[in-house]
């Protein structure tokens, strides 16, 4: 078995029978008012690296400093709706997708833009780690572009609506991706013919993220006619070509055969009773989700999928969403128009700035 599910961390999965109720709390310990935050469920218009916080508000591309509450333009778009936002992986530049199809690349310092036609309809998911770009569309395409070379590494074409989400795991050898047709594909980068088909949600599949701690153990959660956040072990798909190349074949040596089905890959499930907008898996093993119709919060769970706190300041979908880690907190964005600032746990190093 993957060595994550013999981790200590990893006794959450057991049921437990007496717990306390989850901590509600309804004030962020901060606010930022913005105007017209879109209510768009395939959209992503948040996302946070270091101190900058990187958000669109009128369709321009806003940057956020996290300790001075300083906002500054850094792109205004016209006719073509940005429809979705991140940072690269170094933070050097601002990757953005839009509603006709094209990826706009802007660097940070000089505010030079590269704009590429990648897909024939709007970018809704782009995902960025180290020298790779991943982005899905409303095309149904799923592409990998290297930015070194800026040219397409490969484009496919598994889903039969929309492309919701995008997240590579942390080595970026495995990539998922959620659609409109309510299915997940998990695929080799290296090998796109060794997939996985998961047909468990019963809605739109936009919430997907990986372990930190795991090339193996992925997460995802099914919009408004789903409600259910599963946890999913994939190991087996990739015949053992990542993290330990001998792993596959000493387990099966020792009788231990990988999951061959997706039942079979099914760690956890639980409905959350309400829309699934995103997810993330943190370092510590707490998963972090938002949700839209109809508790309109965001919630932190552990990997028992147990909720323990429920932020729930919101009056619409909260839609947009981004994670710092190292700060120990995170945003939500609703169309009600609120940049909502929640810790994730107690970090000392934060201190002042979280009161």
């Amino acid at each position: 078995m993957d060595r994550f599910l013999n981790h200590p961390s990893d006794r959450s999965l057991s049921p437990i029978k007496e717990h306390a109720p989850p901590t509600t709390l309804s004030e962020p310990f901060r606010t930022v008012h913005v105007s017209n935050l879109a209510d768009d469920f395939y959209s992503n218009h948040l996302d946070w690296h270091q101190s900058t916080l990187m958000f669109v508000c009128e369709n321009k591309i806003k940057l956020m400093d996290f300790y001075s509450n300083r906002i500054t333009d850094l792109k205004s778009f016209g006719s073509a709706t940005v429809t979705c936002v991140k940072f690269g992986s170094d933070g050097k530049c601002a990757i953005v997708g839009t509603s006709n199809g094209n990826l706009h690349i802007v660097d940070m310092c000089t505010r030079k833009t590269s704009k590429f036609n990648v897909h024939r309809s709007r970018i809704g998911t782009v995902e960025s780690k180290d020298n790779i770009l991943v982005t899905g569309s409303r095309d149904r395409q799923t592409k990998c572009m290297d930015m070194r070379s800026k040219h397409i590494s490969f484009a496919v074409e598994k889903h039969v609506q929309e492309v919701c989400g995008v997240r590579m795991n942390r080595s970026a050898t495995m990539l998922a991706s959620g659609g409109n047709d309510n299915k997940v594909f998990v695929m080799e980068m290296r090998n796109l013919k060794r997939e996985v088909k998961i047909c468990a949600h019963r809605a739109a599949v936009k919430a997907i993220d990986w372990s930190k701690g795991s090339d193996w153990m992925m997460v995802s959660g099914g919009g408004t006619a789903d409600k259910i956040i599963r946890i999913w072990n994939v190991y087996g798909i990739a015949g053992g070509s990542n993290e330990n190349s001998n792993h596959v074949h000493t387990n099966r040596a020792h009788g231990m055969e990988p999951p061959c089905t997706t039942d079979k890959m099914l760690v956890k499930a639980q409905s959350f009773n309400s829309q699934v907008c995103n997810v993330y898996w943190s370092s510590t093993n707490k998963i972090l989700s938002t949700h839209g119709y109809s508790k309109n919060d965001a919630r932190i769970s552990n990997l028992s999928l147990r909720t323990t706190n429920v932020m729930c300041s919101h009056k619409n979908r909260v839609i947009h969403f981004a994670v710092n880690e190292r700060l120990g907190c995170f945003v939500t964005g609703s169309a009600d128009n609120k940049l909502c600032f929640w810790r994730m746990e107690d970090f000392e190093d934060v201190g002042m700035w979280l009161r």
